[in-house]
């Protein structure tokens, strides 16, 4: 019997060929597909659903007469590392399709309850000076200007922002994967982070292969984009911005992080040598030692060159500990921790009130039912 060859359009070809990077491709597949992109020879099912797995494109996108209209206005807003970049991954673009669902969701459920639209979202724009900014985001989580004494450790610091985040309707979700795939991760030199803007809504994505550190600066920069009513796609490593919100945003969440007079009075109480004297405030601060370097660079204490040193270095020791620490963790709470516990104690009284289906419920929270079951029950207990 004769192998049946599948006729996709030329046209869609050049479409997928522009989604991804070919080198990065199996040898094999990649070879497969220029000689389809030049007409060569024509693809067998069999080698479409391979190329499908190994992109992530779609299978169905290889049928069609047209190239998909994908709507990715949202990646205008992409910053990674000051630099405006244009070709997001199939990772990247899934990942923000997820979150999409589970925005219009949430929306719909807030409708239905008669929420009110937040008032802090878009509430003030570049012309608020950045302490008139600091201190409405303050007095809206209902936290002090030295908040960050009460934590343990910077990852404790995530969480209580966090907590508080959630507890004035902003939606926050955090994974290192797409959906439940690890087979999937997202890259970090791709992106840190991104929020997307809705009255009712907003949704802030956390990337979790970040540092603690990372995690709390992004989730700080990215909650100062919701004061600003901006989308964001955020992945600067503390670095300076040609994007004046971008700025703004960063400066917004370094006085949130770690005040700055604060910050130099202890710089000039701390005689230690350089590296213990960093150290020892990222202790005092419970942010990391990259945010310190950066506010000792903000304030002429170090060079340029001495940030980045020990920007490096801190992120270096950060997955070595890390990576020395073994696998560890609990399944239930790693998974508790990608998931808005608003969001998931919501949809589970949507599903028990008959609105929502449960297939709806595992699919948007990427569980099945037992570990939703599990997951549910610790986040009544931790819920606040």
């Amino acid at each position: 019997m004769p192998t049946v060859r599948i006729n996709v359009k030329p046209e869609i070809l050049s479409w997928v060929q522009a989604q991804i990077e070919i080198d990065d491709l199996r040898s094999a597949i990649r070879d497969n597909f220029i000689k389809w992109l030049h007409g060569e020879k024509e693809p067998t099912l069999n080698q479409i659903e391979e190329f499908s797995k190994a992109t992530h494109i779609p299978l169905g996108y290889f049928f069609l007469n047209a190239p998909p209209q994908e709507d990715n206005s949202f990646i205008e807003y992409r910053t990674v590392d000051s630099i405006q970049l244009s070709k997001p991954s199939r990772d990247l673009l899934d990942t923000i399709d997820e979150m999409e669902r589970i925005q219009d969701w949430m929306k719909e459920y807030l409708f239905d309850q008669s929420m009110d639209n937040l008032d802090f979202v878009g509430l003030h724009d570049e012309t608020v000076s950045i302490e008139s900014m600091v201190m409405s985001i303050r007095d809206t989580l209902k936290i002090e200007k030295d908040w960050y004494t009460e934590s343990k450790d910077t990852w404790d610091s995530f969480k209580r922002i966090r907590t508080k985040m959630e507890a004035i309707g902003i939606v926050v979700m955090m994974n290192g994967v797409v959906g439940s795939n690890t087979h999937r991760s997202l890259n970090i030199d791709e992106f840190r982070a991104f929020t997307m803007i809705d009255k009712l809504a907003p949704l802030i994505f956390i990337n979790a292969h970040d540092t603690d550190c990372g995690r709390l600066f992004s989730l700080v920069h990215e909650l100062a984009h919701i004061w600003y009513g901006e989308n964001s796609l955020f992945n600067d490593k503390y670095l300076e911005s040609q994007n004046s919100i971008e700025r703004k945003c960063n400066a917004i969440a370094a006085e949130i992080i770690v005040p700055n007079d604060i910050f130099v009075q202890e710089w000039k109480r701390i005689n230690d040598e350089l590296q213990l004297k960093i150290r020892k405030l990222a202790h005092d601060f419970k942010c990391g030692m990259t945010v310190i370097a950066r506010r000792a660079l903000d304030n002429n204490f170090i060079s340029q060159k001495t940030y980045k040193e020990l920007a490096d270095t801190a992120r270096m020791i950060y997955f070595q500990n890390k990576e020395n620490s073994g696998p560890g963790g609990d399944y239930y709470n790693t998974a508790l921790s990608r998931i808005d516990k608003r969001f998931l104690l919501a949809i589970n009284d949507s599903a028990y009130q008959g609105k929502t289906s449960f297939s709806e419920v595992y699919r948007l929270t990427n569980t099945t039912r037992k570990t939703f079951e599990n997951i549910i029950d610790r986040a009544r207990g931790t819920a606040s």
